[in-house]
């Protein structure tokens, strides 16, 4: 069994990247490892049409979802080859949407009605919905590393402040 769902998904891949009805997501968003991932979710014979469709169906759906959004942040962002000035905003702007972005992937893939009632779409990344989960992660982020640093300074003044009233208690005594 376990050699047929690597059979269904290697048809799988082989039939997209030879060219079906995927014009819509570009080849070069394409992830084999999803479509492993869908195989190995089935429990019926993989190698059936009507299972590779469904597989077929649920990989380019979430492909779909996955949408126009780049999900690797990298130097060259623009796509020139080259590391430059232009890339800079581009990258900041990669880092800064992406836990936005990931809500709305989540979102997205669950078929809830929470994405239906904040009429979020693949169009919705690094939009509006996305800067304000964004910036909230983000603030919340600042926030704790902040009250770390905070927590360990005083942790750190309690501990020398202890250790000076300990040596002073031992003065005292000789």
């Amino acid at each position: 069994m376990r050699k047929a769902k690597c059979y269904g998904a290697g048809l799988l891949v082989s039939t997209i990247l030879l060219g079906s009805s995927t014009d819509a997501v570009p080849k070069e968003r394409w992830n084999p490892v999803d479509i492993a991932e869908l195989a190995s979710q089935e429990t019926s014979d993989p190698d059936s049409s009507e299972e590779l469709d469904a597989i077929f169906e649920r990989f380019h759906e979430r492909q779909i979802i996955r949408g126009s959004r780049l999900w690797s942040c990298r130097k060259d962002m623009n796509g020139d080859g080259k590391f430059t000035v232009s890339d800079i905003p581009l990258l900041i702007q990669c880092v800064f949407f992406y836990p936005g972005d990931s809500l709305i992937y989540n979102l997205l893939l669950e078929k809830s009605n929470k994405a239906t009632f904040f009429e979020l779409t693949p169009e919705s990344y690094g939009g509006k919905f996305s800067f304000v989960a964004s910036f909230v992660v983000w603030v919340a982020a600042l926030l704790v590393a902040i009250l770390g640093i905070i927590a360990y300074l005083l942790m750190e003044m309690q501990i020398s402040t202890w250790w000076e009233n300990r040596k002073q208690g031992r003065k005292g005594t000789n």
